[in-house]
């Protein structure tokens, strides 16, 4: 009853954390739409919130009660199953929301170019050229140390109690948590989580400098309130890239003791994940309802007497035909490698530049290279 109540709380914080998207974007880009608000527009967008808002949490109540009843009625169905029947769930989800997602995006550009608004005007853009001088984020080396730690653990215990590795491992369960797949014992093969470990030390790392450098956006009519909250999400989004790079290391160390040492159970492990997740998901709900994308959601915010280097230009522009759909920003003369997205919370990648396709392609590639050593 414990594992089926995590997936419910966990599906209907998904739900939640979809619906709410649009509300914790910047007002001025409703659905990735670069808009200037009137009381017409804003009922529009308003509208339009609330109307993506319930169709998520529909969504995400109809397969809550999907997983209840057959969670309840399915004596004989074991919890792989039911995790399984979740992210099933879970994935329809995600792909409807996208989809409306993109209707929205269209509807809201047709309603712009309706309304006659110049798509190539001289817009204002504030920039504060002290904004990098100052600690925005906490330091990556800090979290790449903490992450060694945990790596160094995991090597050293399997290092030093190699010999009592069994020369074959279960790597691999059936829904009925019989073992379907296994391994042979090798310094290849009981090294493969620590390459993970290796990994996702690696893209957090990657991640928290992003937060550094991702290029800045601030609100022209009170830049240094907006600067100020962009510095405050800043500073709590590298917190949380912290404490996810430790929970993560830690479910590593429990996927390892429970495959190739077999000292934990595996459905011990599937409930620590299931628990890692939810917190994740909690954690990033948090986040969004108070501090929104780019902090603009925070009302008070502290202004430091640290200098504020603010700059005016006036440039011609128009952002929204380098975002694909709202989501995807692709922009060749842009030089910056992450910007903030329109879409959620953190930050997205410029598509234009080579450093964003070499790092997607890492993060497929590695973990299907340590998916085969495994095997």
């Amino acid at each position: 009853m414990f594992d089926l109540i995590q997936l419910v709380i966990l599906n209907l914080m998904i739900g939640v954390l979809l619906g709410i998207t649009p509300f914790i974007s910047h007002e001025s880009l409703p659905f990735g739409v670069g808009l200037s608000l009137d009381d017409h527009t804003r009922d529009i967008v308003k509208h339009q919130k609330k109307s993506y808002l319930m169709l998520n949490i529909g969504i995400s109540l109809l397969l809550t009660l999907i997983i209840l009843v057959v969670g309840l009625t399915q004596n004989e169905l074991k919890l792989e199953q039911l995790v399984y029947l979740s992210i099933g769930g879970l994935f329809i989800q995600i792909i409807v929301s996208l989809v409306v997602y993109v209707i929205k995006n269209k509807q809201l550009l047709q309603l712009k170019k309706e309304l006659g608004r110049d798509n190539h005007s001289s817009q204002k853009v504030v920039v504060d050229l002290s904004f990098r001088d100052q600690k925005l984020v906490f330091p990556t080396s800090y979290l790449i140390i903490l992450n060694l730690v945990f790596i160094a653990v995991t090597v050293l215990y399997t290092v030093f109690h190699y010999q009592d590795i069994p020369a074959t491992f279960v790597t691999k369960w059936d829904t009925n948590m019989n073992p379907v797949q296994w391994s042979q014992k090798s310094w290849l093969t009981v090294l493969g989580i620590p390459m993970m470990q290796v990994f996702i030390a690696s893209v957090m790392g990657i991640a928290n400098h992003s937060f550094l450098k991702a290029k800045q956006r601030l609100d022209v009519n009170n830049p240094e309130v907006s600067a100020a909250q962009n510095k405050a999400f800043r500073k709590k989004s590298s917190l949380m890239n912290f404490i996810i790079s430790v929970i993560a290391q830690i479910l590593l160390m429990f996927v390892q003791f429970s495959t190739v040492f077999q000292i934990i159970e595996p459905e011990t492990t599937m409930i620590a994940s299931i628990i890692f997740t939810v917190l994740l998901v909690g954690m990033v709900i948090w986040v969004s309802a108070v501090y929104g994308q780019g902090g603009s959601r925070l009302k008070k915010v502290r202004l430091n007497n640290e200098s504020i280097d603010l700059k005016e230009i006036t440039q011609t522009f128009e952002d929204d035909t380098h975002w694909k759909w709202g989501l995807f920003y692709y922009n060749a003369e842009d030089p910056s490698v992450w910007v903030e997205k329109r879409m959620g919370l953190g930050v997205t990648t410029n598509f234009a530049r080579w450093q964003t396709w070499v790092f997607l392609g890492s993060i497929l590639i590695i973990p299907i290279v340590v998916v085969l050593v495994m095997s």
